[in-house]
């Protein structure tokens, strides 16, 4: 599972995202499907959920493919509230490799 969080204003004001308050933040969850997985396997999926279920919601489902080209990662482990030390070393090595950050927070 990820999640992808930014504030409004897009990728540009990224750099406002940890004085932005927490519930001023849009977010997406995601889960990673094998390459094999196409959107006709997924209406099916959900079109037997949604029958034999009835979740609540599950129209915000949705089947999306994102590309997002040369990315770096990097795996948290640990409470929300150590987070900020964890993206500093990303972000340190983002500067480092010549790159800059051109996508949501992840």
């Amino acid at each position: 599972m990820e999640g992808f969080w930014w504030i409004d204003g897009g990728v540009d004001s990224q750099a406002e995202f940890e004085n932005t308050p927490q519930k001023e933040w849009f977010w997406k969850i995601t889960i990673r499907m094998p390459d094999f997985i196409r959107q006709d396997h997924f209406s099916r999926a959900v079109e037997i959920v949604r029958f034999k279920k009835s979740p609540a919601n599950i129209e915000q489902i949705e089947f999306d493919e994102i590309n997002e080209g040369k990315c770096a990662q990097i795996l948290h482990i640990g409470s929300y509230n150590a987070e900020k030390q964890t993206i500093e070393k990303l972000h340190q090595f983002i500067a480092d490799q010549g790159l800059k950050i051109a996508g949501y927070h992840q």
